[in-house]
Parts: structure tokens; C-alpha cells; sequence
């Protein structure tokens, strides 16, 4: 007798819109990657140096790159020797950078603008590919709430077009001028590929190309909302404060990957933003030995140096209603620098206040 089986709780649609993210997110690397060679080769080769109105801040955008990715991102991709319950993978044999300019670890050449009411967090993410910005919903309250990526392409990249894995090939569809510029979304000739893209290139006025890759948007809004966040996306050079600087970073240390995440919703009864708001530095002391420095405000009025209640190693202390935690997977990975108090002890917190906060962090 035949026995039904138990009934399947993966959803089709988003897991086909994962999918489709992930693929495109590895496209785009490539080229990305191309037009950062230049930064990525000089940031290995020197010592790190020495050293509208929702735009305040990204889950990063992730590559098939080997540097672990330390962030609760809801992309984050796991490893299975990584213990349970954990958003941090296992860090892989190797040392790579992320691409930054002197002590700014974070700074963007596009920042939304307008966006919908659903978006309540924006987050910055610098990767070995670069950086992206991301906007999405409350992902623990509603799983697919709309999320949108947008990338800046260095001055010259044009945004790849690869073909898709089982042969379908990318096409082009013409879409509406943004702002005057050219523009097209990418289609492919699949359509089962096809339903589940939606991603827009357009040309800013001084000719570099964006893209904004949105997912799970309402498929009346598909088109529209893009469009209008595109319209309204602000173009400029632009270092991103954070809550803290961090100063005598040993010449062997490598910046890996860093992001800010902050809230953008308000509290209905006071009408002020939430201020939610998190900083992540992830750097190797030596090949394979990641750790992550976080930053974010003291909900549990930690007294200075109190112990971290991380399972694996790492510290933490508290001053000015912040608090910074370092974490790692590999025991040994800041003896180089006398232990976790030690990195500890070079960094110091700026408070609540953004007004307070820097952009020359890494010292």
C-alpha cells in the first residue's frame, strides 16, 4: 500500500528566489572582482593603512569567496562544522582582502534614496568584491518581505550578462529611461529563469552602470517600485561613520569583509527610530584565522570587560551604552597580538551618538 509522504515545508517560490539571488550575486562577482583587482592587489600587498532620509544605515551580498561571512545575515551560507545555532562558517585556509581606501573600512558610491514603507533596514557590506547596499524588511516577522541590492560598478564595468547554468542565456529587456539614462532589465530565455528575476542596470549621468536586484516583491509592484527606488538612488563618495576606531592594527592583519547594519523603523508610541544598529570589522591575524570585532548598543549594561557569552572564543567590554565583542572560531587567533583583551584594548567606543561617530576607524 501505497503511503503519502510527509508534507513538504520548503517554500518553491522562495527557494527558487534564492536561488536566482545567489546565481546572480556569482555573476557578478566575476566582473566586479575585475574592476577591483587593481585595490584588492595593492590592499594585500601593503599593511592595512596606518596606519528619502532612510539612507542611515548592509546582509551582505556573499561571493563564492573563502572569507567567512561573521554577520546573522539571513544570506549567510553555513558550514557543516560550524556549531549549531551559529551564523559563522568555518573560516577557509587563506587570507584575502576587501577593498578600502585608507583608515574608511565603508564607503559608498550609491545609497538609496526613497523606499518603501517596508524596507526598515538598511545594511553596508564590503566583501572581497566590493560593496553593496542592502534594504529589506523584518525578515523574523515576515520571511519574504521585499529585499533590494544595489551595487555600483566601478567607472568602466559594464554589468556581466553570463548565461545561466543548464545553458539558458541572459537577455536583455528594455525598460523605462531612469533619471534620462538607459536602462533594461535582465530577462533570460528560460522562463522559468525568467519569472524569477528581477534585476535593473541603468547609467548614472556620469556613465557608470547600477544595478538594483530586488526580490520578493508583489508582482503588480514588480516594475514599479524598482523603478522608483532607482529614480531616487544618491550618487556621491561617501565614508560611512561608524561607533568605534580600532588603533595599532598589526601590519600582518587583514581586513577581510565589514558591514553596518542599522533600522530604519519607528516606535509607534514615541514616533522615534528604533536605533537598532550594528558594525562588524572581520579580519585574519594569519591565514585561516578569521575573527570578528562587533559593535552594537549595550541592551545589557555590560561593566567594562565583562566576559562574552559567545560559545566559542572571544571577549567583551562596555563603555557609553555600547558594547564590542570579539569572536572567533580557532584558538590562537589573536596570540599574535598578545590575546583577545589585548585587540580589546585598541578599540575605543564613540557612544550612542551618530554625531560623535567616524569614518577613520582603522588606525
Amino acid at each position: 500500500m501505497d503511503v503519502p509522504g510527509p508534507v513538504s515545508t520548503v517554500d518553491a517560490q522562495r527557494a527558487q528566489q534564492d536561488g536566482l539571488a545567489r546565481l546572480r550575486r556569482r555573476r557578478r562577482a566575476a566582473v566586479v572582482a575585475t574592476g577591483v583587482a587593481v585595490v584588492v592587489a595593492a590592499t594585500l600587498s601593503l599593511t592595512l593603512p596606518g596606519g528619502g532620509g532612510k539612507a542611515l544605515g548592509p546582509t551582505g551580498a556573499l561571493s563564492p569567496s573563502p572569507v567567512p561571512s561573521l554577520s546573522q545575515s539571513p544570506s549567510a551560507t553555513r558550514s557543516p562544522s560550524a556549531p549549531p545555532g551559529s551564523g559563522t562558517p568555518a573560516p577557509d585556509r587563506s587570507q584575502t582582502a576587501a577593498p578600502h581606501a585608507g583608515r574608511a573600512p565603508l564607503t559608498v558610491e550609491a545609497d538609496f534614496g526613497w523606499l518603501p514603507a517596508s524596507s526598515t533596514t538598511i545594511r553596508y557590506q564590503l566583501s572581497p568584491n566590493g560593496m553593496t547596499v542592502r534594504a529589506e524588511g523584518t525578515r523574523a516577522t515576515d520571511p519574504i518581505a521585499p529585499f533590494f541590492v544595489l551595487t555600483a560598478f566601478p567607472a568602466g564595468v559594464t554589468p556581466p550578462l553570463a548565461d545561466f547554468p543548464g545553458g539558458s542565456h541572459p537577455v536583455k529587456v528594455p525598460a523605462p529611461p531612469v533619471n534620462g539614462q538607459e536602462a533594461y532589465w535582465v530577462s533570460s530565455d528560460d522562463p522559468g529563469y525568467a519569472s524569477g528575476l528581477n534585476t535593473l542596470h541603468w547609467k548614472s549621468p556620469d556613465g557608470r552602470w547600477l544595478e538594483l536586484d530586488s526580490s520578493y516583491v508583489p508582482a503588480a509592484d514588480k516594475e514599479r517600485v524598482p523603478l522608483r527606488i532607482a529614480a531616487d538612488v544618491k550618487l556621491g563618495h561617501r565614508p560611512v561613520p561608524l561607533p568605534l576606531r580600532v588603533d595599532g592594527i598589526p601590519s600582518g592583519f587583514v581586513l577581510s569583509s565589514a558591514g553596518f547594519q542599522q533600522g530604519t523603523g519607528q516606535d509607534k508610541g514615541t514616533g522615534q527610530d528604533k536605533g537598532t544598529w550594528t558594525a562588524e570589522l572581520v579580519y585574519s591575524s594569519a591565514p585561516g584565522l578569521y575573527f570578528v570585532t562587533r559593535v552594537s548598543p549595550d541592551a545589557h549594561h555590560s561593566q567594562p570587560g565583562g566576559p562574552s557569552t559567545d560559545p566559542w572564543g572571544g571577549g567583551c567590554k562596555a563603555a557609553d551604552g555600547v558594547q564590542v565583542c570579539v569572536e572567533f572560531v580557532t584558538p590562537g587567533t589573536l596570540d599574535a597580538v598578545g590575546g583577545v583583551q589585548a585587540w580589546l584594548d585598541k578599540v575605543t567606543l564613540l557612544g550612542t551618538d551618530p554625531a560623535k561617530w567616524t569614518a577613520d576607524v582603522l588606525n
